[in-house]
């Protein structure tokens, strides 16, 4: 299958990618793996990771302050990108960021173990949705609204996943 450059650290090809966005830094296609079906149910964060970097929302290699220009460049209410989280072998794979009236957003993407899913947010709440991929976690919040809260303000605001963007 592909080197699978952020797997668990035993099995990892090598040290962190560090190179800046746009300058590949994919995984290395020796051979192609099989296309994964979303109608076999959940896909793991390893197996989720290649699957990703054809979808037009997701920035791979990028960090927190480079998602965070972009959208700030674009300025853009509804534009949201995916990114590996500062942890990507942890508990929080992936994190959403979305711009919505001035602001970007960064919400961590929690992937459930014991449930085989995906859910939003920084805590488990009993009230979570749950996806079995990160593409139809994207797919549910660009047709309804997100409930964002300013950590440092307090405010409150509802926001759709409407433009995707690559940083």
């Amino acid at each position: 299958g592909l080197k699978e450059i952020w797997g668990p650290p035993g099995l990892r090809g090598g040290g962190r990618d560090s190179r800046p966005c746009g300058e590949g830094g994919g995984p290395h296609p020796t051979q192609p793996e099989p296309p994964e079906h979303e109608e076999e149910g959940a896909t793991r964060p390893k197996k989720q990771k290649a699957g990703l970097l054809t979808q037009p929302w997701y920035s791979a290699h990028c960090d927190r302050q480079t998602v965070e220009n972009t959208l700030l460049l674009l300025r853009k209410d509804g534009s949201y990108t995916i990114r590996l989280s500062s942890d990507p072998q942890g508990l929080k794979p992936f994190t959403l960021a979305v711009f919505s009236h001035g602001h970007v957003y960064h919400i961590p993407i929690r992937w459930l173990e014991a449930q085989g899913q995906y859910a939003l947010g920084r805590e488990s709440r009993s009230s979570d949705k749950l996806f079995p991929t990160v593409a139809s976690l994207v797919q549910h919040f660009s047709q309804h609204p997100l409930l964002l809260v300013n950590r440092c303000g307090g405010d409150r605001q509802h926001a759709r996943l409407l433009f995707p963007t690559k940083a």
